[in-house]
This record gives structure tokens, sequence and C-alpha cells, in this order.
């Protein structure tokens, strides 16, 4: 039987992720007691240096490791972790555990050993007023190690949870290769920081390496990610997190397997919100510290689609091949969607031609409403009869692929995408018309993109 369950706890999951990794085992049902011995004596070493001195106090404050009065610090905790590994044990008949709920809770433990979890004086704080949390010793172990894998940004302490095995086993492993580097070396740095001062900026980041690193089929994992930022402090304590969409892993997964990561992160960068003094910082740089529009949005569950376009120079921002990725992804667009769109993009271009005037591509750019596309719309037929003798559209087709009822989008989308169709010939195309209106030229509109 199992020493350890995975709990959804993030704290207990975290470390025995961390267990997993140190023993190198790849199931739980094969960690035992002298593993659990050997991990011990491994983290003592680590979390006993004077570089984890000042995130000690606030990550497990007053408890046997980080309380400075102690002499012995490091014999009073190895001492500590001992005597859990002795209650580490199969699931028990008695099940009151506050974490596993499946064996029994022999500990009452509080924020110095456990992390949010309250003051042992403050009584009210625990069910049945109880002093302190009812804990087992495999739960309350393995909450030590999770230490290891927790990061810094700006003043908050930073946890990784998931539901999947193999997105907390990646990202684990990505953490660990530090620490393990530092233990050959005997030389530690303290707790994990990656520069990242922006929390929504950071979990991107930890979902590219993951998907870029270690090669699983991610797009088929569908994993729920949620990353913790949370404050340990006996006043004010504080948590929030930060959760990535099931759509969007899958998109950036998807990014992957296309090839297309390269263009994806030029697009990304370009539109981070850079200030004068960013001038000499390279990208890489900036984004760890600065808000990114794309990766707000996203978080969001907002659309980008305005970012994909330049309405000022009539061009796309990305590919084809990119949009097209995050349109059946993201926005969950069919393919037959996306086709006919793209083949009355081409038929409004041919008629731009016959006209030699390319004032119906600033009409759909100007267009603020869906009256105003409608009314477009049907401009674009009766031209269309006049210089082609036949219709640009159906009526059913109008209803089915440019103002459904049953698709996630609304007439702004329908817009963007027969401007992303259009913009797809290219800006040398739009260039030669450029004389004839070059007072209509319109800059982007910051009214819209507020809305948007």
């Amino acid at each position: 039987m199992n020493l350890f369950d995975i709990t959804g706890n993030p704290f207990i999951d975290a470390g025995i992720y961390v267990l997993l990794n140190l023993t190198k085992k790849n199931d739980l049902k094969d960690l035992n007691k002298s593993d659990l011995k050997n991990s011990s004596e491994t983290l003592v070493k680590i979390l006993s240096d004077d570089s984890w001195r000042g995130s000690l106090t606030q990550i497990l404050p007053n408890s046997k490791i980080a309380n400075f009065s102690i002499k012995d610090r490091r014999g009073a905790y190895s001492k500590f972790l001992e005597n859990l590994i002795n209650d580490c044990s199969a699931p028990t008949p008695t099940k009151s555990c506050w974490g596993c709920n499946n064996r029994k809770g022999s500990f009452s433990s509080s924020r110095a050993e456990f992390p949010l979890t309250g003051s042992l004086k403050m009584v009210n704080f625990y069910p049945n007023w109880d002093n302190g949390i009812k804990i087992c010793g495999s739960c309350l172990f393995s909450v030590q190690f999770a230490t290891l894998v927790m990061s810094r940004c700006v003043d908050e302490l930073v946890l990784l949870h998931s539901d999947s095995d193999l997105v907390m086993k990646a990202w684990t492993e990505e953490v660990m290769k530090s620490i393990r580097l530092q233990l050959s070396n005997n030389s530690f740095q303290g707790i994990n920081y990656f520069g990242y001062k922006n929390g929504t900026n950071f979990i991107f980041y930890i979902a590219s390496r993951i998907i870029n690193e270690y090669d699983e089929n991610w797009s088929e994992e569908n994993p729920f990610i949620r990353l913790y930022f949370f404050t340990n402090f006996l006043q004010s304590p504080k948590v929030k997190f930060i959760d990535i969409p099931h759509p969007i892993f899958r998109f950036l997964a998807y990014i992957k397997q296309a090839g297309l990561n390269g263009e994806w992160q030029k697009f990304v960068h370009g539109k981070t919100k850079r200030f004068s003094r960013d001038k000499d910082k390279a990208p890489d740089e900036i984004i760890k510290i600065r808000p990114n529009p794309i990766y707000q949005r996203l978080i969001q569950e907002k659309t980008i689609l305005y970012y994909f376009l330049d309405r000022k120079n009539h061009k796309n921002n990305v590919s084809w091949q990119l949009f097209q990725l995050y349109a059946e992804v993201v926005l969950k667009l069919k393919i037959e969607t996306l086709e006919y769109i793209k083949n009355i993009g081409n038929l409004i271009v041919e008629l731009m031609k016959k006209k030699e005037s390319k004032k119906l591509l600033f009409q759909i750019e100007k267009c603020r409403n869906s009256e105003q596309l409608r009314k477009i719309l049907i401009k674009l037929e009766k031209e269309s009869l006049i210089y082609f003798n036949e219709p640009l559209f159906k009526v059913d087709d109008v209803a089915t692929y440019l103002f459904p009822e049953s698709e996630p989008y609304g007439w702004k989308e329908a817009r963007d995408f027969l401007l992303f169709s259009i913009y797809e010939h290219g800006f040398k195309f739009f260039k030669q018309f450029v004389d004839e209106i070059k007072d209509e030229i319109i800059d982007e509109d910051e009214d819209e993109k507020e809305e948007w």
C-alpha cells in the first residue's frame, strides 16, 4: 500500500512529486521509508544553508529549521522529520487527516509546518476549536519538500499545482535540475527565482517550458494548471492564483507541434509594454517585468484577434497558419467556417481589383457595430452583381458563417476574420491604391482596443 496519496492540496502534492524526483521513482507505490530517510537528509542539508534563511522565515516561520534561536537547527529539524517518517504509513482505519482523509491525523500543525494554516494560538481558525489542523505524518512530511519547488515573484511565494501527473513531473524536474546542480557543487542559492515580476507572464513561461522541453503529447493532455501566489506572515497572509484555461494550453501545444513557436514568441514579445528605460533590455528580460496584453487577454479568455491585425498598414501580424490554429483551438471555429470566410475575403479583393479602389477595405476597417457590417455586406452584394453578375453571398451562408447564433463569436470577430483574409494578399497589393485615398488612412482605434 502507498505511503502517500495525491490529495489535490498544492503543498502536499508538490512535496510528493519532489520526493519522486529525488528518489528517481516513477510511482508512489515504489516509495519506501529508506527513500524518505535519504530524502530527509538531503532536505536538511539544503534548507540549513544560509541562502535559505530569509525565505524560510516566511515559508515555515518558527519551525525547527527556521527558528534561529535553536542552536542545533539541523538536529532539531532532522528529529522532527524522523518523527514524521515513523508515522508515515499505508491508509489506516482511523481517517482523521485534514490532508488525505485516509490516515489518522497524529500531528497538530500550524503555519510553522504547513503554510497558510494559521497560528496554534488562534484556535478559532481550526475546525472544532482544535489546536491546529490534525494531519498525518505522510502529508506533513511531503509538505516540507514542497519548499524546494517554490519560487519567488516580487514579495510573494509561488507554487504550481496541476491535476496532470505529466505536468507536475515535468515542472518538478525543471526546477530540481538546478537543485541537483547546487547539491553537486555544494553551493546553494536559496529559493528559486526566475526573474519574473509579472505573475501572468510567469505562468506562460512555465507552460512554455513544460511544452517545449518535455516530449509528451501535450495537445491531448488537457491539464488544469494553477499558479498560487501567497504570503505566510502571521498578520494579513494572502493568497491568489492564476489559471491557464484548457484551450490556451492546447493552443500552446499545437504551436509547438506546428513549428510556430518562434513566430509566436516574436509576436508576443512585440506586444509587451515598454518604457524608455527598457531600451537597452532584451525582449526576454522585458517580458519578465512588464505587462503583456496578449497573455492578459488569454488568461481572461478574451479574444486576441485585434492584435493579429495591423490596420494602419493593412497587413497581418501573424501567418494564416497561426491564425487558423488560434481560431480552431481557442475560438473553436470549424474549418469550413474559416474556409468560407477566406473565400469571401478573396472575392472582396477581386472586387477591389475590378473597381481599382480599396474603399471597400476601409469601410470594413471602420465598421464599429453589427448594423454597419451588415450594410457593408449588402453593398458588397450589390457590387458583386454589377461586376461579376453573380451574388457574393448566399442567405443561408451568411446566417451560418458570418452571423451564426450557435458559434462562440460575434460581429467583431466576423469582421476581423474578413480583414485577416483580405490582408493575406499583402501590403504591396494595397499600396497601389494609397494615393487614391491616402487621406482616409487611419491609425488603430484606441477606443476599440479598450472595448476589446
